[in-house]
């Protein structure tokens, strides 16, 4: 995660009819139960029924209905309090801080938070000017509220304003106590076909324009720049909402992009949306003439080609399950330049990293497939299928897979049982290398505390097996299978230190973990490429490790590290990674893994993972990211990653940034840190105002290459 992905979005706010809608929603359709009524000559009538209670109001000279800080004033009002029921005519008006609204007339279900209103006129005071807006009528929901023919302007003495036929706001089943105005009340509005006018001339009319707020993407944007590869570039994309049909939100957008070296492009997005059904995307782009660039530096024009990319995905929620389906077909591998090499794994993602960053940066793993999930309280099923989306891709495709985990039991007492099975057919189709694979694992354990100590046990059983494979299109004649056993014992303490503002818990922990000789078949390489295509066996390490947490009032900051040391001397042999040789660690040290998450304090929050391998003296993972409130206005982040680079050593990414906060303006800057080339090899700044209904964000970044060269610029609106 980087700090720009964590700025790129942020609250909505809502504009003049949210406004309105609200303040009619919490005022008159929200009403408490406690009333202050004035009138000058009132009198009582019988409420519906037989047995009614004498119970309703009747004043025809005027009169003043208050609660709270709200006043309802009108000619006329009939008010019945156990029937839940007002209806006001005449003059009326409705007060409550910085806003006034007058009506025709009114009826109200206060308890049953429904009413309507006719010739509805509003005055909201709001930021240093005051907002005027009409509706022919309004209908007032327990969740929505739906005005009908509205105009508005803002501010301007009428100038400007804007109309339209249909305008719902959508409220909050109970008011948001974090939230100030008319966001404590409302969640998102719908604008139908809204049109412009000046002094009541039409302009920029829009006939089938749907503006749906609730529905989180921007309306348009704008992405200008330079790179070494595009060129000068402008891209640009504009969409609209469509209408609500039977329950589906939808979404549809265009886009075009010039890039002075890599040519014309064009493309258009399709999003949805349904609370039953799930939500979606659909994602097309073409390049029909793409210069491509290669060679050193990029600075040779390698090809002309037509490049054409599909993406489509949806996801729903099953309730004891969900299903994920995509597709994707990316561009061929890029043509090379005369003395290049083809990149190891057979394709890459410049294409997307060039005209798609944004979605890389959401989705950085492109594929073909499906799955879909169950799972109950005995355990989860898992049925998928997975494709690449390059035919030059050499990664394993699993044309099926089935993945059923039983997590762990008790048995008995302590004792828990659980296991784990895997079946999959997997498939290497550049290089003629398949097979069908079956793992499965089982284990039983249990952890038993006797006051301050515990003691825990483990053991079990790890199978695989191939059938019907094939390495490089020779056959395997005999389905080959191997199983180890392995444990896992120790011994734990805890240590807990209590006061009045903090509590610490401490749990240190000695243990080994041995994995048995295996028996059975000589395992052929297939090189599938994952940890269920390595069956370790025969190797003893001693284990330390400990747990911690420390809780401060709310706040809650957990960690946990464990480290392996070889008990024989066979035991620290590893595979190079980068030779492929076998090798010796130096010591007995094996490997280091660890992870933190929480708060440390009301301001600071910590979070980071790792995993040293000290045989090979390198970090196998890291990953870190702290924040730290200075303010309610100002933010610090650091962010640390680790790029494993076999050719030239590990390297950490470090990203240093700030967010500094206000009513409607937020500023966020970061560099990027990397080891060789500049001593700041990313810049970026973003400054963002909350507008109607968004956010106008405008962004910078600046990239230098690793060599220290200018790599990337862009500006986004």
């Amino acid at each position: 995660m980087s700090t720009r992905e964590r700025h790129s979005r942020g609250p909505a706010r809502l504009g003049l009819a949210g406004l309105t809608a609200a303040m009619l929603s919490a005022g008159l359709a929200q009403a408490e139960d406690q009333f202050t009524f004035v009138a000058p000559d009132p009198h009582l009538e019988q409420g519906l029924g037989p047995n009614a209670p004498v119970s309703v109001v009747v004043a025809r000279q005027g009169f003043v209905l208050s609660y709270q800080d709200k006043r309802l004033l009108g000619d006329a009002i009939r008010w019945d309090q156990s029937g839940d029921d007002v209806y006001a005519e005449g003059h009326i008006v409705y007060l409550m801080p910085h806003v006034r609204i007058h009506a025709d007339r009114i009826g109200l279900h206060p308890n049953a938070r429904t009413g309507k209103a006719w010739k509805v006129e509003a005055f909201i005071e709001a930021h240093g000017q005051t907002l005027h807006a009409r509706a022919d009528r309004i209908e007032v929901e327990p969740t929505r509220i739906t005005l009908h023919d509205v105009e508005a302007d803002f501010g301007y003495g009428g100038v400007g304003s804007i109309w339209c036929p249909k305008l719902h706001v959508y409220l909050f089943e109970k008011p948001k106590k974090d939230r100030a105005g008319f966001e404590e009340y409302v969640s998102g509005v719908d604008v139908v076909s809204p049109t412009g006018r000046i002094i009541g001339v039409p302009f920029l009319w829009f006939p089938y324009l749907y503006r749906d707020f609730t529905f989180d993407y921007p309306w348009s944007r704008i992405l200008v720049g330079r790179s070494r590869r595009l060129g000068y570039f402008a891209h640009y994309w504009i969409g609209s909402n469509l209408p609500v049909f039977a329950g589906w939100h939808t979404r549809l957008e265009a886009r075009g992009d010039t890039n002075t070296r890599a040519g014309e492009g064009f493309g258009a997005n399709a999003y949805w949306r349904h609370d039953r059904f799930g939500r979606g995307s659909f994602q097309y782009f073409e390049m029909p003439k793409e210069n491509v660039a290669g060679g050193p530096n990029d600075t040779i024009d390698v090809a002309h080609r037509r490049a054409r990319l599909f993406d489509a995905e949806h996801t729903v929620n099953l309730g004891s399950g969900a299903f994920y389906g995509r597709y994707t077909a990316e561009p061929p591998q890029d043509p090379l330049a005369p003395g290049s090499i083809a990149p190891i794994g057979g394709g890459d993602e410049r294409f997307r990293a060039d005209y798609l960053r944004p979605d890389l940066d959401r989705r950085p793993f492109a594929r073909k497939g499906a799955g879909i999930a169950y799972g109950t309280a005995l355990g989860t099923l898992v049925v998928d299928t997975q494709h690449n989306p390059q035919r030059d891709l050499l990664a394993t495709e699993r044309w099926l897979g089935v993945h059923a985990e039983i997590p762990p039991a008790n048995l008995v007492g302590p004792v828990h049982i659980g296991g784990s099975a895997w079946v999959e057919n997997l498939h290497r189709p550049r290089i003629g290398t398949e097979a069908d694979r079956t793992r499965v694992e089982a284990s039983i354990g249990g952890l038993q505390w006797l006051g301050g100590l515990g003691l825990d046990a483990t053991g079990g059983v790890r199978g695989l097996r191939y059938d019907g494979g094939r390495i490089a299109s020779i056959e395997q004649r005999d389905p080959p299978q191997r199983h180890v056993g392995y444990g896992e014992a120790g011994m734990r303490v805890r240590f807990e230190n209590e006061a009045a503002s903090y509590t610490h818990v401490f749990t240190p922990r000695l243990g080994i973990e041995a994995t048995t000789v295996g028996r059975g078949d000589i395992l052929p390489a297939y090189g599938f490429g994952d940890r269920r295509d390595i069956l370790e066996e025969d190797q003893h390490f001693y284990v330390a490790g400990f747990e911690t947490a420390y809780t401060h009032g709310p706040h809650l900051l957990r960690a946990r590290v464990k480290s392996r040391w070889a008990v024989r001397d066979e035991d620290r042999r590893f595979v190079d990674p980068v030779t492929g040789v076998v090798s010796q660690g130096p010591t007995r040290f094996a490997d280091v893994s660890g992870e933190m998450e929480g708060e440390a304090t009301s301001r600071l929050s910590l979070s980071a993972s790792f995993l040293y391998d000290a045989r090979p003296r390198r970090w196998q993972s890291f990953t870190g990211l702290a924040n730290y409130i200075v303010s309610r206005h100002v933010i610090l982040h650091h962010v640390v990653n680790l790029s494993p680079d076999t050719s030239a050593g590990d390297r950490f990414d470090n990203e240093p940034g700030f967010s500094l906060l206000a009513e409607r303006y937020r500023f966020d800057g970061s560099v990027t840190l990397r080891p060789g080339g500049r001593p700041v090899d990313i810049y970026f700044a973003q400054v963002a105002r909350t507008m109607v209904d968004g956010r106008l964000t405008f962004s910078y970044e600046y990239q230098h290459s690793p060599a220290g060269g200018f790599y990337d610029q862009r500006f986004s609106v």
